[in-house]
């Protein structure tokens, strides 16, 4: 069973945040003892969702930074990426843009594999005030041995 855990980190919009991204996901599953094979998987699926945004928001010019919350209970594991770069903004139809830019065809990848491991996915877009993707897994509850009598 998972335990509780709250952690944050604020990375800048440059490819090079990707290891410190990975390694305190690591370190923050390790410490509340979620399973190896489950922290592999929301590792990869998370790198894949950074490296766009990273790597592209540095192509793009983007100056900022990315803040990265990971919050975990016994029953789920919620991460939460607040992207506050300048020019992090989409242009016209927020979700229509979202769709065309996840579904281009170098980022299908990525957005299969986040569908994959993530239970739930949720993107939230307020222009000017709100970027926000939300991930949620529902970890695995140790059964109790049903009470003989």
């Amino acid at each position: 069973m998972a335990r509780e855990l709250l952690r944050e980190i604020e990375l800048p919009v440059e490819p090079r945040s990707l290891l410190p991204m990975r390694d305190f996901l690591k370190r923050a599953m390790d410490e509340a003892e979620i399973d190896p094979t489950d922290q592999r998987a929301v590792v990869a699926a998370i790198d894949e969702t950074l490296t766009t945004s990273l790597v592209g928001g540095k192509r793009e010019g983007r100056r900022g930074n990315i803040r990265v919350t990971i919050d975990i209970n016994p029953t789920r594991l919620r991460l939460l990426l607040h992207d506050e770069s300048e020019g992090a903004e989409l242009k016209e139809n927020p979700e229509e843009g979202i769709i065309q830019h996840a579904t281009h065809a170098r980022r299908e990848l990525g957005l299969s594999l986040l569908r994959r491991v993530m239970d739930e996915v949720r993107y939230v877009y307020r222009r000017g005030f709100q970027n926000e993707l939300e991930m949620i897994k529902f970890l695995p509850v140790a059964e109790t041995p049903a009470a003989v009598g």
